[in-house]
């Protein structure tokens, strides 16, 4: 066999890989189909009778491409390059994935430990690293509880090298079946402890029953469905107008809170609490007789006690002086602006109001990722502005969003996170480190309209509630607005009267339900898997033995 046909073989095999790992995700979602995916490379890669030294780095970067690319697909709505352009980010992760997985099995590490490790450590690091974590394995199995509750311990990685060790154990037993004795009982020893491994991630599922200590707040969730291309023409008035009506059928229900999408509302410049305050009291519409028909004062909660959640962005005026700020200021209008989810406590804003700032801004879509000043970069924002209408010129927040509700047992604290920031655990784990007693995302996922980015956020959304141990609220413009409790069961979502839940206006009440576990991922965070990344680092580069054995465990 030749160097030539070897690389077509595992580039065949990666491609069948990939393509069955891409049908297990959204749009078309058959699950199962992640449990077999990696067979085809692992079993490549494994196969002892293929002459020459494994060389998969290179087949591993492609994999990971493919297969983060077809996750990102739902780009092509609003920029069809970004789906090409950024997987690219992912392939320093990707190769160290191949280097390490042809280290180890050169060094004869125990497949059912090496390849569901390796993995799982280096999807860890490039999603700390760049939030690339559409493509992680675990999150194709939200809907079997037995392993969503997994998440709690180890995130979505868990739940990925549960089911890689399987299919490692697997293959390793179909490639080694016309080997030695010898090989035969090593694989058949690495069939016996991945079983035994599954056995314990179903049990362990099925017995973890987070409790709820006491009723939260009432929340009601308002999701207008406003395009976005309406949006940006016309302003929100209309949308203020869909939010007020929404608002109102849940009025006799006195709900504690209401959340409303990310900028939902006129924008807010300083001197920023006057400034609401002028808006609010400002039409959205009128009436035939020209009279102020609702205000934007009517899409929120207005009693005392009564918390209003909304999205604004908020502009801090340019001194004369400040040469770095004017640098930073793309579209030119003199502010240097945020993304804030207001928290506005009986409809009228103080100085004392809770005003989060996204932290963890969106690349291309809030700023220009290249510093002032850089080659291409006016190109990039001219294109940026011909594709979208505007000019992404957003500054991140400093600091939590953390507020406090009234509810039937006493004052409780949510954690705001705003839009891209849902997938990013550690923003969670966070805010119950903070204290929070209820998560809250607030989104504009309009420029998406019913691509399967929404399901992946979705999905993404009920990982974070497993995790953090606590229900999860998320209201979105255009869908998927839902809450999850503690431990991932949807309690509440915005349909239509055909089902449908992208594109759709509407809304909820739910009483959301409190809980005071600590889960092992808000304790230890991704220690574990630092840790479990040294092992593995030092498993797969250490000297080789004078006579390794030909695919034996190591320790």
């Amino acid at each position: 066999m030749t160097a030539a046909s070897r690389r077509r073989g595992d580039l065949l095999a990666m491609t069948a890989s990939w393509a069955l790992l891409a049908a297990a995700f959204h749009p078309l979602h058959v699950t199962w189909l992640a449990w077999i995916a990696p067979l085809p490379w692992m079993a490549r890669h494994m196969d002892r009778r293929i002459p020459g030294e494994p060389r998969f780095g290179p087949v591993s970067m492609l994999g990971s491409y493919l297969i983060v690319a077809s996750t990102l697909a739902w780009m092509r709505t609003l920029a069809p390059p970004l789906m090409f352009l950024v997987p690219l980010l992912g392939m320093p992760t990707a190769w160290l994935t191949g280097r390490l997985l042809d280290a180890g099995r050169a060094r004869g590490v125990a497949p059912w430990f090496l390849y569901p490790s390796v993995i799982a450590c280096c999807d860890v690091l490039r999603d700390r690293l760049l939030g690339l974590s559409w493509a992680v394995p675990g999150y194709t199995q939200e809907e079997v509880p037995s392993l969503l509750a997994l998440a709690a311990v180890g995130r979505a990685h868990l739940v990925s090298w549960v089911m890689l060790c399987v299919a490692a154990a697997a293959t390793h037993w179909w490639v080694s079946r016309g080997d030695d004795p010898v090989e035969r009982r090593r694989a058949r020893r690495g069939a016996a402890i991945a079983a035994g491994i599954l056995l314990v991630a179903i049990g362990f599922g099925a017995a973890r029953h987070p409790e709820t200590t006491a009723d939260g707040p009432l929340a009601v969730a308002v999701q207008p469905n406003v395009p976005q291309a309406e949006r940006l023409r016309e302003g929100p008035g209309r949308q203020a107008v869909i939010q007020a009506g929404i608002l109102e059928r849940f009025a006799d229900q006195n709900p504690d809170l209401a959340v409303l999408p990310e900028t939902c509302f006129p924008g807010v410049r300083e001197p920023d609490e006057r400034r609401l305050g002028y808006i609010l009291d400002q039409p959205a519409a009128f009436s035939r007789g020209g009279d102020a028909l609702v205000r934007f004062r009517d899409s929120t909660l207005r009693a005392p006690g009564q918390v209003t959640v909304l999205g604004v962005t908020v502009g801090q005026r340019i001194r004369p002086d400040d040469g770095a700020a004017r640098a930073m200021d793309d579209d030119g209008d003199g502010y240097l602006e945020q993304n804030v989810a207001w928290v506005l406590t009986g409809g009228t804003p103080t100085a004392s109001d809770v005003r989060y700032g996204k932290r963890i801004l969106c690349p291309f879509g809030e700023y220009v990722p290249w510093p002032a000043g850089a080659p291409f970069r006016d190109a990039v924002t001219r294109a940026i502005e011909r594709v979208g209408g505007y000019i992404p010129d957003l500054e991140p927040g400093m600091g939590p969003g953390i507020f406090t509700v009234r509810s039937p047992g006493g004052p409780r604290k949510g954690a705001i996170s705003i839009c891209f920031e849902a997938v990013f655990p550690e923003m969670f784990r966070e805010g119950v480190l903070l204290g929070a007693d209820f998560l809250v995302n607030v989104s504009n996922d309009a420029w998406f309209f019913d691509s399967e980015e929404l399901d992946l956020v979705d999905v993404a959304t009920r990982f974070r509630a497993v995790e953090s141990g606590r229900t999860v609220l998320r209201v979105s413009n255009s869908g998927i607005s839902t809450a999850f409790g503690p431990d991932g069961t949807r309690l509440a979502i915005v349909e239509g009267p055909d089902g449908r839940r992208k594109e759709v206006a509407g809304g909820f009440a739910v009483r959301l339900p409190i809980c005071a576990e600590t889960t092992p991922y808000v304790r230890f965070g991704d220690a574990p898997w630092a840790l479990l990344g040294l092992v593995i680092s030092w498993c797969c580069l250490r000297p080789r033995r004078a006579a390794p054995s030909r695919s034996g465990e190591s320790g």
